[in-house]
């Protein structure tokens, strides 16, 4: 065997017994690992009262009303009569109370309203456009007339 021949033997030699030895510490580490997750979950399993990230809302009992201004209706009926979604309608009623959510009204409707009357307001205080200034065909030769106090300032 050559010299060189030799040495790659030997360097083959090595990288294997490495090798090994940093797979038995790999497994190991790994076993040990899984151990304590295990036993993590085990005491997590024997608390008392589970964990909860968030309350969670219950929807109301089917048929259940609400009273409004002394008229009784199901949360439904409510939703339909302010024109948005039962979801929105719960959604309203659990941050709000049942008074609020159906005087919000729907918002769409809300918008429009705002953007539709007469009230005063930045768009509407102004007339409306009657074009750019241009008229209805270009001129080639403008007609502009200066005061005398720009030309002679």
């Amino acid at each position: 065997m050559t010299p060189s021949e030799r040495a790659r033997q030997i360097d083959k030699e090595e990288f294997a017994a490495e090798s090994a030895a940093l797979l038995k510490r790999a497994l190991a580490y790994s076993a040990r690992k899984r151990a304590d997750e295990h036993s993590r979950m085990i005491g997590v399993a024997v608390l008392d009262t589970p964990l909860k990230n968030k309350p969670t809302r219950r929807r109301p009992p089917r048929g259940k009303l609400f009273e409004v201004g002394g008229v009784e209706r199901t949360l439904n009926q409510w939703a339909n009569i302010v024109g948005i979604s039962y979801g929105s309608m719960f959604s309203r009623v659990a941050s709000y109370g049942i008074e609020r959510a159906v005087a919000m009204g729907a918002k769409a409707d809300r918008w429009t309203r705002a953007a539709n009357s007469n009230t005063p307001g930045v768009s509407s205080d102004f007339a409306p456009s009657k074009g750019t200034g241009a008229g209805s065909t270009a001129q080639e030769i403008p007609n502009l007339n200066f005061s005398d106090k720009a030309e002679n300032a």
